[in-house]
């Protein structure tokens, strides 16, 4: 449910606008903000623009509400006859505005208001005073040949910043879609997960045990493919198995047993982080998966389940979410039957998350993407 609210202002003037409609016919609209994790921490989040009624562009004009998970939102009044609204979002300052992955300010956001569905929601990528999103100085690449895809793949390597100075050993997540984890400039739709940027401040926080994290990149034609384990799923996951696992293994400190070894994905990405679990639980024990696709290829991972001849599933642990705003919201029905087919198992350990105002992107999986590596990694 959305609160709707009032903006708490200091200027009494601008309060009593909101309180007291200056016109006969208005109507109330609602905005949801969502910020990256990225965002230092007590930040405040305005609304502003050519807002009819309210302040005009005042970096601190319209202070929004914290809602937690990094959504912030407000209800204004704005009179019937404006059908153009302008805005953008600040930290409280034109230094510290909303940016893009190469901290370069957005232009105005722009919504028609005659047909806009409410809330109007917006992703916020980055900060414009904040360094820009890259991969960062502890990553490093690899290319393997699969012979399983009869290709080479390309990997990259994040290596926890106390590896060098270390003589520890590391538990390893293998996440898919390694082209979005930690460059924008590779990411298929020019946004990163920023899990490079999320793992070095949950380790500087000692919010997560410290891992390295190897990303199998991959491309758009490829991809569906790949991740559907009736198709060459099963291959893509022998590559890994076959392939990433030893070479990992043999080239970095890591702890190279089952109980270290987790798999993380979004959308197919999660899809085929699952089915790796449930086939091969003598390599990996824990997974995570971001807006969970219980509904492909017409609910084939049920059949799947129903057609083993050991109803028994093995020991894992299982993370699994979607959000409830755009694309996300068909993904209910069959995540709560996935839900309810998994937690029934006597050695599944499973956790089922639903996020408001979340949708079917990068900026939202980057914006999320700390929980699932927190319940991996503690």
């Amino acid at each position: 449910m959305i609160i709707k609210l009032l903006a708490k202002l200091s200027r009494p003037f601008i309060f009593m606008a909101l309180l007291t409609p200056a016109f006969s016919s208005a109507k109330l609209v609602e905005f949801i903000i969502n910020i990256p994790f990225s965002t230092p921490d007590q930040s405040n989040i305005y609304l502003t623009g050519d807002i009819s009624g309210h302040c005009n562009w005042q970096p601190t004009c319209l202070k929004m509400k914290d809602l937690g998970s990094g959504s912030y939102s407000i209800s204004i009044t704005i009179p019937d006859e404006i059908q153009t609204l302008n805005y953008k979002v600040t930290r409280g300052s034109w230094d510290n505005e909303a940016a893009n992955s190469y901290s370069a300010p957005y232009g105005n956001f722009t919504v028609n208001l005659a047909t806009a569905t409410m809330p109007i929601v917006q992703n916020i990528i980055h900060w414009k005073d904040l360094a820009p999103l890259s991969k960062s100085n502890n990553i490093q690449t690899a290319f393997l040949f699969s012979t399983e895809l009869d290709k080479n793949k390309e990997i990259s390597i994040y290596l926890p910043p106390n590896y060098e100075n270390s003589s520890k050993h590391f538990p390893v997540i293998y996440m898919h879609d390694g082209q979005n984890v930690f460059d924008p400039r590779s990411s298929s739709f020019g946004v990163e997960w920023s899990i490079d940027e999320t793992m070095n401040k949950l380790i500087s926080r000692n919010e997560i045990n410290e891992a390295i994290i190897v990303a199998i990149h991959t491309n758009n034609t490829d991809r569906y493919l790949e991740y559907d384990y009736f198709s060459q799923g099963k291959k893509y996951s022998d590559f890994i198995i076959n392939g990433v696992v030893p070479f990992i293994d043999q080239n970095y400190r890591t702890i190279s047993n089952r109980e270290s070894r987790y798999v993380m994905g979004s959308s197919m990405g999660a899809l085929i982080s699952l089915m790796m679990l449930i086939d091969r639980p003598d390599i990996f024990s824990k997974g995570a998966g971001l807006s969970f696709p219980a509904h492909i290829n017409e609910r084939a991972i049920f059949r799947f389940l129903a057609g083993r001849q050991d109803s028994k599933l093995p020991a894992f642990d299982f993370y699994m979410d979607h959000g409830d705003y755009g694309i996300d919201t068909k993904y209910s029905t069959s995540a709560n039957d996935l839900y309810s087919t998994l937690k029934v198992q006597e050695q599944v350990k499973v956790k089922y998350s639903v996020y408001p105002f979340a949708n079917h992107s990068e900026a939202d999986w980057a914006r999320r993407a700390y929980i699932p590596l927190k319940y991996l990694l503690n």
